[in-house]
């Protein structure tokens, strides 16, 4: 599911541009998100969570919906800018392109439409502001025994 999503915002567009200089899964986001930053900007995708929601069958094998989350870290570099005020002008058409990119997009046929969830400033540093993009999706999973 995660490859879908970065091969759908590999080919995003903003004004006719690529929308991400570099988009990646992001397993250590931590590291991810030292240092400078360049290119910019850039997204890593991450899960954030998967919940299971109760058995869904009386007898038989158990079926459960999974609900799925999934990050979207999105970075832009900052020079000159301590309060970060011209990075967040300048990352918000970005963000908004990226939820018109992922909302109601299908990453498999076995999930369903991703949907929006919370957003969040994750991080400044002094070279770059990070903000997360959440959605979610779900599936099922049936026990094999």
């Amino acid at each position: 599911m995660i490859s879908s999503v970065i091969t759908k915002l590999i080919a995003a567009q903003l004004d006719g541009k690529p929308l991400f200089n570099k988009v990646e899964e992001a397993i250590d986001l931590s590291s991810s998100m030292k240092g400078r930053l360049k290119p910019s900007p850039v997204a890593f995708i991450i899960e954030i969570s998967r919940r299971p929601g109760n058995n869904s069958r009386d007898m038989g094998t158990a079926l459960q919906e999974v609900t799925t989350t999934i990050g979207v870290v999105v970075g832009i570099s900052k020079t000159n800018d301590p309060q970060g005020m011209k990075a967040k002008t300048a990352v918000a058409p970005i963000l908004a392109a990226t939820r018109k990119a992922l909302f109601g997009f299908n990453p498999t046929s076995e999930h369903s439409s991703l949907l929006l969830a919370a957003a969040d400033t994750v991080g400044v540093t002094e070279h770059a502001l990070w903000q997360l993009e959440r959605f979610t999706t779900t599936h099922f999973e049936e026990a094999t025994q």
